[in-house]
């Protein structure tokens, strides 16, 4: 699976990328038993040789900050 990501994402700390399927987001979040009606921020770090942002899904975070709608 790919995605697009922001220009910057993996130099600017301050650039996000959201995933937005409701249908992806979902099943993610239940493999990864996280509540669905809450959001999460996870870090992950860019592989150059796999051309990838590699996350690991146990380091994940409550989201904090507003949500735009």
């Amino acid at each position: 699976m790919s995605f697009k990501v922001p220009e910057r994402f993996v130099t600017d700390k301050d650039v996000n990328m959201r995933m937005i399927s409701k249908s992806f987001i979902k099943e993610f979040m239940a493999v990864n038993e996280l509540d669905v009606t809450k959001s999460y921020r996870v870090e992950g770090i860019y592989s150059e040789r796999n051309n990838a942002v590699i996350f690991n899904m146990a380091d994940c975070n409550l989201y904090r900050g507003s949500v735009e709608k």
